[in-house]
């Protein structure tokens, strides 16, 4: 799979492999038993007539015509804003990395490979870069340069653990198993993923203790890998453990009729266009990143606009807002983006924190307080959010609450020389 290992700013979530993950959970197919001895042939019966397909209403076709435009605008402009960047910024190796995942995401793989290489000749020490530029080889099935490109990934970074997913898995596609052992058993700290492939290389050297012992691994890490206790009933039966093969197996199958059942869920509520405006607008947001890094903050503020206009809930934009806004003294606009961020995530204190924060400087004791006592419900362990409180307290003539707030605030942290100071200043107000 396509990282972002590297560029931290970026968490960007490639669509194309979302959509296929929904895809794939949606077919809900079951292929773990063989299928069962045709019946005895009976005469054929008449030729019934096969009815029509139905056909959708003429609103419906042009709804569904809309929205199918709708998201190829989003995937264009998704596009074009990151070529645009790549374009202004051609030394840059962010600018390049982040252009490439978009042509990525967008099934562009020449593009992704050029955009990765060139960005890879800017900064040789990209562990992700490799990581991807490997995982699109692999796909071209040119397995010499995947591979190399997964090993320097794993030797500029050894704690990265995709390219050992990826480096793990292909060798053993390839029967390169020594190597494959060799590989994952050096992992620092093993995946459930670099589990099974370590597993799957000891089942076909015919290891079969050593290949249960990873398989065991896999699924203590991850304990829905289904795809694993297919393999460990497998193990099990060739080491004549006949009560945990079959209790593998049982399982195994149990979670396969769980995987059908996610797949009908998925299938009456996938949302091909509501993935598109979450990926478009995360696109946004991290080229509007890029683009701060490299001082075009106003074209970084169009970018965190629009990522917000096309998600509602979309959060890093408009955090990035607030603190344009309050950069650009528009302290007003920052507190309707903190409103909203505190709307979309209810139980994020940070947006309340802040939100309160900015009530304060700007002397709105009475705003602040409900937002504050909202803080302290999400955060009761956090002296900061106490005295915060005794503050707005304190602003609007409440002392007695706003001494026993700061009094909450000292017994959390009694060391804090400053929580003392007001605790003696709201003493002298009494």
């Amino acid at each position: 799979m396509v990282a972002n290992h590297g560029l931290q700013a970026l968490r960007f979530v490639p669509v194309t492999f979302v959509i296929a993950a929904c895809l794939a959970a949606a077919a809900g197919c079951d292929t773990r038993t063989a299928p069962a001895a045709p019946p005895a042939a009976a005469p054929a019966p008449a030729a019934a007539a096969v009815p029509a397909a139905p056909q959708p209403s003429a609103p419906a076709a042009a709804a569904l015509a809309s929205t199918a435009a709708e998201e190829q605008a989003l995937r264009d402009e998704q596009r074009r804003e990151a070529d645009r960047l790549a374009a202004m910024f051609p030394q840059s190796d962010d600018a390049l990395y982040l252009a490439g995942l978009v042509c990525n995401e967008q099934g562009d793989w020449r593009a992704a490979t050029a955009y990765w290489e060139k960005a890879l000749a800017l900064d040789p020490s990209r562990a992700d870069t490799c990581n991807n530029l490997g995982y699109a080889f692999a796909i071209r099935e040119d397995f010499a340069r995947a591979e190399a490109l997964f090993r320097k990934a794993i030797a500029i970074d050894p704690s990265f653990a995709e390219p050992y997913e990826q480096l793990g898995e292909l060798l053993v596609k390839q029967g390169k198993l020594d190597d494959a052992v060799a590989l994952l058993a050096s992992i620092p700290a093993p995946t459930a993923k670099t589990a099974r492939f370590l597993g799957q290389a000891y089942q076909h050297l015919r290891d079969y203790a050593n290949a249960k012992r990873r398989y065991e691994a896999a699924i203590k890490l991850k304990p829905d890998y289904r795809e694993v206790y297919y393999s460990l009933a497998t193990v099990c039966a060739r080491l004549g453990e006949r009560e945990a093969a079959e209790a593998y197996r049982a399982k195994f199958n149990g979670m396969a009729d769980e995987t059908q059942e996610r797949g009908r869920r998925v299938r009456s509520s996938l949302n091909v266009l509501g993935i598109t405006k979450q990926s478009t607008a995360k696109t946004h947001t991290d080229v509007g990143r890029v683009m701060t890094a490299m001082g075009k903050a106003d074209e970084a503020e169009r970018l965190w606009r629009r990522a917000a206009a096309i998600d509602p809930a979309n959060v890093e934009s408009r955090i990035f807002l607030a603190a344009a806004c309050l950069r650009a003294g528009r302290p007003a606009e920052a507190i309707a983006r903190y409103r909203e961020l505190a709307a979309i995530e209810p139980e994020n204190g940070a947006h309340f924190f802040n939100l309160g924060a900015l009530y304060l400087r700007l002397g709105q004791a009475d705003a602040a307080q409900p937002v504050l006592e909202r803080l302290t419900a999400l955060a009761p362990d956090n002296p900061e959010a106490y005295a915060a409180l005794a503050q707005a307290r304190a602003m609007t003539g409440d002392v007695p609450g706003a001494l026993a707030a700061i009094e909450h605030a000292m017994a959390l942290d009694p060391a804090n020389v400053r929580y003392r100071q007001f605790h003696e200043t709201l003493n002298a107000r009494k």
